[in-house]
Order: C-alpha cells, then structure tokens, then sequence
C-alpha cells in the first residue's frame, strides 16, 4: 500500500499478487489488492476478486473500494447491499447512511438539493476512506458549494485539507479552530525545516516562529483536552528537534513516549536528537522501531545508518546505506501515468553516505573508489568534492585535499561540511591562523553544531603545546661480549605552539643507560631548537649537550622535502650522534652521523622506503648502514587492520676489533606483520591492541648465519584529542658475533597536548 501511495502502483499490486500465489493471504491482502485494483480503474478485476474471495467481515476500506467498483460497472444492486452491509456493522459511520441515499436506485425522484448534498458528501467519504484526498475535498467543495450555511461539508473539507498538510486553508473554510491552529502550528515547523532562509545567521527564524506559537497554543489549551496537549508537546518536539536545542526535545520525548508510544515522525525527530546527545543505542532502537512499521522510510534508514556507524556498528551501518542503493534511492524515478524515467536527485546524497561509510570504517582505499566514480560522474557537486577532500586527507595527501576542498567550497561557498573541510585541510597544511579565522566565523553561525564543535576541538588542541615521551626499560643476557644487561632508554620531546604558523621551538631530552661488561654506562642528552614546517618542506637545527660516561656537545639538523602528496626525500646529520654504542663512550670514542632517506608512499596501505647512512668514529672506523622497507596491508576491514612488512638490512664498518659490536659486514632481512584490532571506540575515546612479528636471517661475515626474530605487543588508548597512552611488552632474540643474545623489556608512550 506504500508502494501504491509512492506512485508505483503496478509493482505494488504484483507484490500483493505474488503474496496470494504463495497461499500466505489472511484474507486481508486479497482485501488490499481489491482496493488498488479500483483505485487504478480496474473495477470489474476488483468486484470479481472481492465476491470470489468471500470474506464475512470485510474492513471498511475494502467495502468502500467493492461498493465504487460494481458502481463503477454498473452494478447498482449489488453496490447498494454492501452499503447495507457497511450501514449495519459499522453504525457509528454515517458514511453508509449517506452512500444508501446517494444510490440511483433508493433516491426519491422528489430529491432536493438535501439528498444531492448527501449524495456529495457520501462521494467525498467514498474517497477519503480510499486516500482519494484530493477527489474526497473535489466532492466536500461541492457539497459547500449548494449547501454554503451547513458545517459538515466545511468540517470535513477542512479536514482534509489538514491531512493534505494545507491547515491554513483549512482555516478558511471552517474557521480557526483549536484542532486548526495546532495544525497551523505544525505546519510552520515543517516550512521552517524545508524552507531556510539563505542567511545562515537566520536559518532558524521559521523554526523559532513555529516554537513561540506552538508555545502559545499550549500555554493556552485547556488541561480537559489531553489529545490536543499531547499534539502540540508532539509538533513542539520536532521543533526543538530542527532547532538543535536537543536536550530540550530528548526530555520531552522521554516524557511523551512514557504516557505512551510516540507517532512515528515524533520518533524520527526523538531519534536524532537522542543521536546528537550519545545517546547510541536508544536512537538506534527509534529508528529500528519507526523502519519495522514503514521499511522505506528514507530518513529513518539514514538514521539507522549514523546509529550503527557511532556504535561502531560497521556491518549494520553497511547495509543500512546499501539498502538504500538497491532500493529506496534508485538511479531514476518514475511517476505514475507518466512514461519518462527521470534522474533521482537524491541518488548522489545516498553514494556520497555509502563512500563515507567505508571512510567511517577506516576502508580507505573502498573509500576513495567509490568516492573517485562520483567525482568523475559529477564533477561540480559540491559534496562528492567534500567527501573527496575528507578521504584524501585520511589518506595522507595533503596537496590533494586541499584542492579537493576548495573546490567544494567554490562551488557551494555556504555549504557547513566544505567549510569545515577548508579548516582540515588549513591544520593538515600548518595554515593555523586560517583555520581559526574560519572557525570563528563558523562557532558564530553555528554554535550548536556538533561538527563544528568536533574541529574546534582539533583546532585547539594542535595550536596548543606538544609534549612526547617514550620509556624502554629492558633486560638482556647472551650476546658474548656485547651483553647490554639491564638497560633503560627514555626520550622526551616538547613543543611550543606554533609561531607565525610555520615555526615552532623544542626542547629534548634523551637517557639511555645500560651495563655492558666494562660496568654501568650512561649518557643524558638534552637540546633546544627551532623546527621550520610547510605544506612541502620540514627542517629542524638543534644544538645539545651530553653527560654520563662520557661529557660533549653535539647538535643536529634534518630537511625533508615533499614534491608530492606520494614522494619524500630527506637529509639530516648530527654531531655526537645518539646512534654512538654506549660501550664506545668507555673508551673516549665518540661518532657523527649523516643520513639520507627517500619514500613512496601510494597511500596508508602501501608504502616503499630506503635509508643510507654515513658514520664516522673518532677512533678511526667509518661505518657504512642501508635499509629498505616495503609495508602493504593485506587485510582492511572495520576495525582489523593485518600490515606485512619486509625489510633488508645492510652494514659495514673499516676498522676491526673495536672495543663495541663493529662486523666487517653483515645483512639481515626480515618479514613480518602487524596486527590491530580497534577493540572499542566511543567517539574521540578509543581502545587498540596491536600485534608486531618480525622473524628472518642474520648473517655476520667470518659467523654461521643464525635467525633474528622481534615480538611486540602493545594497548594503545586515545583518550580525546589531546591525550595518546600506549604500553606493551617486547621480546627478541639477535645474534652479535655468532653469540645468541635474548632481550625483554617494556614500552610505556604519552603523547599529550596542552
């Protein structure tokens, strides 16, 4: 019957059709098919299949549809003993009453403009119990027409023109009535919803005009008429609800559903606000309840949709949005007695929500598949353009986004989700005076917003201080030697916020002891520096100073450039380098260090880089290092990530038998993989536990080759935007000099912005 209502008649009627094939009909569904069946002119089809059903006890709507059916064929007799048959079961209708005088047969041949009233208003009963609204108010004006003094006429005109959402005509054929101007109150709310004003500084004055007067309606409806009370706390509730004032409608929704269960589009507007509170579950349980009673209800999926996916629900929040493709929102829509196929509008909104699904469910590369089609298809759509920008930021392509962004914000310069997107990219590009301007152009127009709130809070927490730290207190024993023993590493980092956007100063802060077998060694660095970031182009230049086992000032600079959103290429040196083997310093024997590194990174699934590096001893020996590095993730789903990882290792040192672990040559390669599972996340707050297993091949010139392996396990806890904890345990097993040497220690990280 919805789909009938929809305008796909046929396809409803072949769906009631096959119900009656399958043998499942309780009689009703034959009753359904005869009403569609006369509604779509197939009188003689739906008079023949109500006598060959022979129901005793007919609804009401189906008599109806039966009794204009053998009218409608001529077959006055039989039409005139169902009206009978409806006058004597359903008394309390005056409807039958009126279909029996209206017949051709029963009316005097004396009849007066009385009886052709009659006849009017039994005709516009007749299609209001179809859903023939606008027929049934066609026969009501008619009836007001030759009888304009008589009330009923106008009451039942008019209440049709409040079904047909139209209260303020109402008004004007029957007068303001309480029962009127509650739906005049109604109806200001759904044209405050549908009609913004373009301002966005005055979006809401159709909502809040609607809200003062339903507030005025209630303040003056008298407690004897709970119906009407209860209709206006209703429409009252989905005001607040489009006004954001969501703390307001979820009480009052929490106190109307207690007396009694709410109507289903008081439960839409219940849903969301319950949504915006947190409120995960019981909006889910809404939008549940309002799609088992009206499956194609397109906002209630929607709901269902952002439900599950902030449940972190990622199956349901799939085939929620899926369902939609498939059904509710297809490619083209077609209206009845119209051939032409026209271009569902909405089709694009539904494929941009299927893509930030699987952005939602961190599916990145599904993400940008889907997204990148839609691009292609409709380039000058605004939103495509915003999904576009948010999933490449994801991504780590930052160039990439920032078009992306606006462009969409070229495009629709109004549109919220690509002027939140502008202030993203601004932050992800070190642009940190524009993204407060924007945010504060936005915090002003749209206060309540929670994604406005979101970046707001992104906004602040990356203008503030920084500050890092690692501890890896660990025990080692074998290695011959090399036995470090008991050791403990511990690195600190703090940054200011930035300054004129791009630069920022840090201090550091480095301990690293240990007791190799010439006794305790320890070495504690601290620096300060300045770090220059832009959108292509790091660098960072800092002096320090060392004491413990051996006292010297040292210092660093690095520089990375980024030609692409793909390619990065890197230098960095550093005088006493941290890299210096801690038994070194025993002995006086400091190193340098020169580095250049090089990356291709396709994206967050797939990445090659490579390292080579110069260090020189004081003692002479000069030291030759290289590394590659192949990530790809295997497995991406909601949730689990599975990454493999491959890495070559190769060095040489030219001096031999220094006083540390110094091979002529050696090469390690290794494969592994890492493992994390998001365990639960509630909105910024998250729970990760991540696995990493590395096993491969050591070999050591002048040494039999030998296997190395490395197992971490790590929780990872983000606590809002500003706080990252994480901590796990390590084991590994290396091989110095032919000498097996296993090592255990622990992993202990903050990450905490102030």
């Amino acid at each position: 019957m919805r789909l009938a209502r929809a305008g796909e008649m046929k396809r409803a009627q072949d769906d009631l059709r096959r119900l009656l094939a399958a043998g499942t009909d309780d009689g009703l569904v034959a009753m359904d098919l005869v009403t569609l069946l006369q509604q779509d002119g197939k009188s003689a089809q739906a008079a023949a299949l109500f006598v060959t059903t022979a129901k005793t006890d007919p609804p009401a709507y189906a008599l109806l549809a039966a009794i204009r059916a053998n009218q409608a064929i001529g077959r006055h007799d039989e039409a005139r003993r169902l009206a009978r048959e409806g006058a004597r079961r359903f008394p309390a209708d005056p409807a039958w009453g009126r279909l029996l005088a209206s017949s051709p047969v029963e009316r005097p041949a004396t009849a007066t403009a009385a009886p052709t009233v009659q006849r009017l208003m039994a005709e516009g009963d007749a299609h209001r119990k179809a859903r023939d609204l606008f027929g049934a108010l066609a026969a009501y004006t008619a009836a007001i027409k030759l009888a304009p003094t008589d009330p009923a006429p106008r009451r039942e005109a008019a209440a049709v023109m409040i079904e047909l959402g139209g209260p303020h005509g109402a008004a004007m054929i029957a007068g303001e009535t309480p029962t009127i101007a509650a739906a005049q109150g109604a109806a200001m709310e759904r044209w405050g919803k549908l009609v913004r004003d373009p301002d966005p500084a005055r979006r809401f004055d159709g909502t809040d005009a609607a809200l003062a007067r339903l507030e005025a309606l209630l303040a003056s409806t008298p407690s004897g008429e709970p119906r009407l009370k209860r209709q206006l706390r209703l429409d009252r509730m989905v005001a607040l609800a489009d006004r954001t004032r969501m703390e307001e409608a979820a009480r009052e929704g929490d106190s109307l559903k207690a007396d009694s269960p709410l109507p289903l589009y008081a439960e839409q507007a219940y849903g969301a606000a319950l949504l915006y509170l947190r409120r995960r579950e019981e909006a889910r349980a809404a939008f549940d309840h309002i799609l088992a009673s009206e499956p194609h209800n397109v906002p209630a999926r929607y709901g269902q949709f952002y439900a599950a996916v902030e449940l972190e629900d990622f199956p349901t929040a799939y085939a929620a949005i899926d369902h939609l493709l498939k059904g509710d929102e297809p490619i083209w829509r077609r209206y009845v007695n119209d051939p032409t196929r026209y271009a569902n509008v909405d089709r694009t909104t539904a494929e941009i929500a299927a893509a930030d699904a699987r952005f939602y469910g961190n599916q990145l590369g599904d993400a940008w598949d889907r997204v990148s089609v839609l691009a292609k298809a409709a380039p000058a759509d605004a939103l495509v353009r915003v999904s576009s920008a948010q999933i490449a930021n994801a991504r780590g392509w930052p160039r990439l986004a920032d078009a992306e962004a606006h462009i969409a914000a070229s495009l629709a310069p109004r549109e919220l989700g690509a002027q939140i997107m502008l202030i993203e990219v601004a932050l992800a590009n070190f642009r940190y005076a524009e993204a407060s301007r924007l945010l504060a152009e936005l915090e002003a127009l749209y206060p309540e917003d929670s994604a406005v709130r979101r970046v707001g809070r992104l906004v602040r927490a990356q203008r503030g201080w920084l500050f890092e730290a690692e501890a890896r207190p660990s025990n080692s024993t074998g290695g011959g030697v090399n036995e470090m023993g008991q050791a403990f590493q511990v690195s600190g980092r703090l940054y200011s916020p930035p300054i004129a956007d791009n630069w920022r100063l840090f201090a550091l802060n480095d301990y690293i002891s240990a007791n190799p077998i010439e006794g305790f060694g320890q070495r504690e660095r601290v620096g300060a520096g300045v770090e220059l970031r832009l959108p292509a182009l790091r660098a960072t230049a800092f002096p320090t100073m060392s004491w413990g086992t051996l006292n010297r000032a040292g210092g660093g600079a690095t520089l990375d450039w980024f030609p692409t959103d793909q390619i990065s290429l890197g230098v960095s040196a550093e005088a006493f380098s941290i890299e210096t083997p801690l038994r070194a310093l025993f002995y006086g024997i400091t190193s340098d260090q020169y580095t250049v590194r090089a990356a291709y990174r396709w994206h967050e699934s797939r990445a090659l880089s490579g390292v080579a590096s110069y260090q020189p001893f004081t003692d002479g020996n000069q030291r030759l290092i290289a590394g590659l590095t192949y990530t790809e993730r295997l497995i991406d789903v909601p949730k689990f990530d599975l990454t493999a990882r491959a890495d070559l290792y190769t060095s040489s040192n030219t001096l031999p038998n220094a006083p540390y672990f110094n091979p002529s040559a050696d090469l390690a390669a290794t494969v592994g993989f890492l493992a994390e599972h998001v365990a639960w996340r509630y909105y910024e707050r998250s729970f990760t536990q991540a696995l990493r297993v590395d096993a491969g091949l050591y070999a050591q010139q002048g040494y039999a080759s030998d296997w190395i392996a490395m197992a971490t396990y790590e929780h990872r806890w983000r606590i809002d935007p500003r706080t990252e904890f994480r901590y796990g345990i390590q084991a590994s097993r290396r091989v110095y000099d032919g000498v097996e040497e296993k090592s255990y220690g622990l992993i202990v990280g903050l990450r905490q912005r102030i």
